[in-house]
């Protein structure tokens, strides 16, 4: 398993990224998490609802991949979902809000929390 941490200034901006947005052959599909929303706009405006209740928080967004690593099985949604509900528990942010978006269309398999 590879990890990749990103900053990024925007959440929708990320949402959109992930879910690429209006990008013709993406295949990119939320797969899980403790958000509802399934579109760019719908994770921003749940989150943008949720963020209004901690105004002072500074950094609020935080974007890592996980990738599988060369030579891996294939992994499901439901592997993805594991492994992504693992890393959010170990690293302390199972109490947050995030979404588990998956991209297959790449050599690189990989998942966006």
């Amino acid at each position: 398993m590879i990890s990749k941490s990103l900053k990024r200034v925007s959440f929708r901006a990320l949402a959109r990224y992930c879910l690429r947005a209006g990008q013709e052959g993406a295949k990119a599909a939320v797969i899980g998490g403790s958000m509802a929303g399934r579109t760019p706009d719908e994770l921003s405006a749940e989150y943008r609802f949720l963020r209004a209740l901690r105004p002072s928080l500074r950094r609020a967004t935080a974007h890592v991949s996980l990738s599988a690593a060369p030579g891996d099985r294939s992994l499901s949604d439901d592997d993805w979902r594991a492994i992504g509900e693992r890393f959010m528990q170990e690293m302390g942010f199972a109490d947050c809000q995030y979404v588990f978006v998956r991209h297959r269309d790449s050599e690189n398999d990989h998942v966006h929390i």
